[in-house]
């Protein structure tokens, strides 16, 4: 087995995190048939061919295919859509990041080529699942590039982006909390973990969301109308007693009419009337026990009548 020789690897450095233009997410694949990797349906590769969208990659990246990146940003930081996959912890972190969607995994491979030369290939792995179909372009003889439609199950071949931030530079672009614990991963000799980085938190005051600005305005106008609606049957209500008082209050209690002196002719007795009888005086009617009431008698009086107690 011919010997390995590692690549020289040349230093780069980030300011700043880096974004990815969103067209980066579907336009950079390339389908390679299995006469160029030997691996089943082939291969998608990101950034195959040295024709590689360099604004796709942190500034002045040049690496392409499956071969180990030869390159390292120093500081640096995983650009916004990646996720750490390996890293090593010390004074100095070496992350290798992948992207972090469609569940990548790092893997490292050794292979020899022609010439027995020896070949490290490094890629984060995914698949593009069965009955699924993709427009991509496609690597034909002499590299030249046609679009073609491919179905799956295909492997898929995304560049890894390595970087390495030592702790006094860890602020330049965020905090992050890694776990370090190994994963397995595809491809021999791979190891991959896990890390959950965060952006630094921000220092500038919260601008009010213009939405939370509506719904304090219609809240407010809302009360505002309730109240005016209160106030309203208040004084309605107030209005209608007041009113009722006043009509209670001027109103003269209903008088009896005085009669009229046509309707009634004051007429004499007439004198064929029986007219009035004295008694007899030699009647003697004897004084009535205290305890029974007279009945059927007349009682006639000897002396003048006595006033009544007051």
């Amino acid at each position: 087995m011919a010997d390995f020789t590692p690549a020289s690897i040349t230093t780069l450095a980030m300011s700043s995190v880096f974004t990815p233009p969103a067209s980066c997410s579907s336009s950079w694949w390339t389908y390679e048939n299995s006469g160029y990797n030997s691996v089943s349906n082939g291969l998608l590769i990101q950034n195959a061919i040295v024709e590689f969208q360099s604004d796709c990659f942190p500034s002045d990246w040049g690496n392409f295919g499956r071969a180990q990146a030869t390159q390292i940003y120093s500081p640096g930081w995983c650009p916004d859509g990646y996720t750490t996959a390996a890293d090593q912890n010390g004074d100095v972190t070496t992350a290798t990041c992948c992207l972090s969607r469609s569940g990548y995994t790092y893997s490292t491979t050794l292979t020899t080529g022609g010439g027995a030369t020896t070949v490290v290939f490094a890629g984060c792995l995914s698949n593009l699942p069965a009955h699924s179909t993709t427009t991509v372009l496609n690597r034909g003889d002499d590299d030249i590039l046609n679009t073609t439609v491919v179905s799956g199950p295909i492997t898929k071949w995304a560049v890894p982006i390595t970087v390495e931030v030592a702790t006094s530079d860890a602020h330049l672009f965020t905090t992050s909390t890694r776990t370090t614990t190994p994963t397995p991963a595809a491809g021999a000799g791979s190891t991959s973990t896990t890390a959950t980085p965060t952006k630094k938190p921000s220092t500038s005051t919260p601008t009010p969301s213009p939405s939370n600005d509506h719904v304090g305005v219609g809240v407010g106008v809302g009360v505002g109308v309730g109240v005016a609606i209160i106030a309203a049957l208040l004084g309605f209500f107030l209005y209608r007693r007041r009113r009722r008082q006043r009509q209670i209050g001027g109103a003269r209690p209903d008088m009896p009419p005085e009669l009229d002196d046509k309707q009634l002719t004051p007429r004499e007795l007439d004198s064929q009337v029986i007219p009035p009888r004295e008694l007899q005086g030699d009647t003697t009617n004897p004084e009535l026990p205290g305890s029974q009431p007279s009945r059927g008698k007349s009682v006639r009086q000897s002396g003048p009548p006595a006033e009544l107690e007051a």
